[in-house]
């Protein structure tokens, strides 16, 4: 579903999640100034066609804080992550949608026909100050993709962005 207000201390175990786009383990669509923190996803299987994410689907501006995911997640069409399917980043400055994703644990089996990210699928554009908003996230997946141009364990759409990151562990 879609989510504007934020999620904290929740969980989602051994569940099955299956839509047609924006679908995640937690939330569908995040919108604004929204969070999910201390929250996690584990032993689920998450699906649908686009957007598909182990925690969000799709992501406008929001914090993912101190999160942990470790379920499988499948995209048929495309755009898949670990952590978000698909991040817009289209406005973001540090007064404007800034999001913050640190302190992440994702652990998961990504499948996508395109644009496969261990942590993010794709995102709109570069990522905006990545030295401040994206740092100490821990990955390790294993990604089945058709198209390994787009495919990543940091950030599938975006590929050149995952140096940016600090503090990141990538497996």
């Amino acid at each position: 579903g879609y989510n504007a207000r934020g999620v904290r201390n929740s969980y989602v175990k051994n569940t099955e999640v299956i839509g047609n786009s924006n679908v995640g383990g937690i939330s569908g669509e995040e919108q604004g100034d929204t969070q999910i923190r201390t929250s996690y996803v584990q032993n689920s299987i998450v699906k649908g066609n686009y957007n598909i994410g182990g925690l969000a689907g799709s992501t406008v501006g929001g914090d993912y804080l101190e999160t942990y995911n470790n379920s499988q997640v499948t995209a048929y069409q495309g755009i898949a992550g670990g952590l978000v399917g698909y991040f817009y980043n289209r406005n973001m400055t540090d007064a404007l949608d800034p999001a913050f994703i640190y302190h992440n644990y994702t652990v998961s089996k990504i499948n996508s026909s395109n644009k496969t990210g261990g942590l993010i699928g794709d995102m709109e554009k570069e990522l905006y100050n990545p030295e401040k908003h994206f740092y100490r996230n821990y990955v390790q997946v294993e990604i089945e993709t058709e198209d390994e141009r787009t495919a990543s364990v940091g950030i599938g759409g975006f590929k050149s962005e995952n140096d940016r990151m600090p503090n990141t562990y990538i497996e």
